[in-house]
């Protein structure tokens, strides 16, 4: 059985939000996935939304994660 969890992602009344699903973290800055922790990795997307997006980077501790691009991203999505 698959275990999800969704909590914010930060202690501020913002649109950041953490998706656990079985052993797969997934950060979200609004609806869309900026980061990545887990089995295939650690890494995130660069910011290229805002001062809001880099924000919630900041407050989920994203910041100094390695940065790959939207492509490399979407293919590490497809295999959960």
């Amino acid at each position: 059985m698959a275990q999800i969890y969704l909590r914010k992602g930060t202690g501020r009344n913002t649109q950041a939000y953490r998706l656990s699903l079985n052993g797969h973290k997934l950060y979200f800055s609004y609806e869309t996935c900026i980061g990545y922790d887990g089995p295939l990795g650690r890494f995130r997307l660069q910011n290229v939304w805002g001062p809001t997006t880099g924000r919630h980077i900041n407050e989920m501790h994203l910041k100094d994660w390695p940065v790959v691009g939207k492509e490399a991203m979407e293919e590490a999505l497809k295999s959960i």
